[in-house]
């Protein structure tokens, strides 16, 4: 809703991205509460993206600080960026209070401020 938007518009020559599995439920780094499903989501969002600029994509995968995580984690980034298809088991159960989402209206308006925010600069969100 906010970066696809953005890059579209901003058409780069290339896309250069920077991650791993922080954003797993499980990273004690981040709180994010992204299941596997939802990573190997960021590497598919990436592909469709890269299609912006002829499919030039480099991808800086390195990070994640937790173990049991971790390969599944990029497993899921890097199968979504290749468009893999592969089915990836969540390594650590899925606690209950990440199976709803409540912070998605908050979420929500958020990001309806960031686009208010945004519209004089970039026409997208006018």
């Amino acid at each position: 809703m906010l970066f696809l938007p953005v890059a579209a518009e901003f058409k780069p020559q290339i896309i250069i991205r920077n991650g791993g599995s922080d954003p797993h439920f499980a990273d004690e780094l981040t709180q994010l509460g992204l299941p596997v499903r939802g990573l190997r989501m960021i590497g598919e969002k990436v592909r469709e993206l890269s299609k912006i600029c002829d499919g030039k994509e480099i991808d800086l995968i390195g990070s994640g600080y937790n173990g049991r995580v971790l390969p599944w984690g990029w497993l899921a980034l890097i199968s979504g960026l290749v468009g893999f298809k592969i089915k990836i088991e969540e390594p650590i159960p899925i606690p209950q209070k990440l199976e709803k989402d409540s912070s998605f209206e908050e979420t929500k308006m958020v990001i309806a401020e960031v686009k208010r925010s945004l519209k004089d600069y970039w026409q997208c969100f006018k």
